[in-house]
């Protein structure tokens, strides 16, 4: 499965699971989460090919995401090997919780910028992979 239709799975699979139909009620989400939760999902579809170098995710913020494959190709093995199991999953949700509950007191409010990295970073993912963003850069 290539970069467009991983991310085209994750955002429809977020859909399906969220939309006014749905027949797990307690998932229906307006239309303004529908639609974030369709693009993070997207770049989120695409994160157990980040150990393979000709990946989509690899190359969405260069150098950083191509810094950070080498690394995570060493650990996992080699592609569809890591993180395209269970400890991978596990892995990679156990990094977004603990970079989602990173808390920063500012003023008097509690901000959490993690989420907002991960948000983006998903984001920059499926714009990559929809053939969004430019191919370096």
């Amino acid at each position: 499965m290539m970069g467009p239709s991983h991310a085209a799975t994750g955002a429809a699979a977020w859909l399906a699971l969220t939309h006014w139909q749905s027949p797990i009620a307690v998932l229906h989400l307006p239309a303004e989460l529908q639609l974030l939760g369709a693009v993070t999902t997207a770049g989120a579809a695409m994160i157990s090919d980040w150990d393979h170098p000709r990946a989509t995710v690899v190359h969405a913020l260069p150098p950083l995401t191509e810094w950070m494959s080498r690394g995570i190709r060493r650990v996992a093995g080699g592609h569809r090997s890591g993180t395209h199991s269970l400890v991978g999953i596990a892995a990679f949700t156990a990094i977004a919780t603990a970079a989602a509950s990173i808390q920063v007191p500012i003023a008097g409010h509690v901000y959490t910028p993690g989420q907002g990295v991960i948000a983006a970073f998903l984001a920059a993912v499926a714009a990559k992979a929809l053939r969004l963003l430019p191919n370096r850069g």
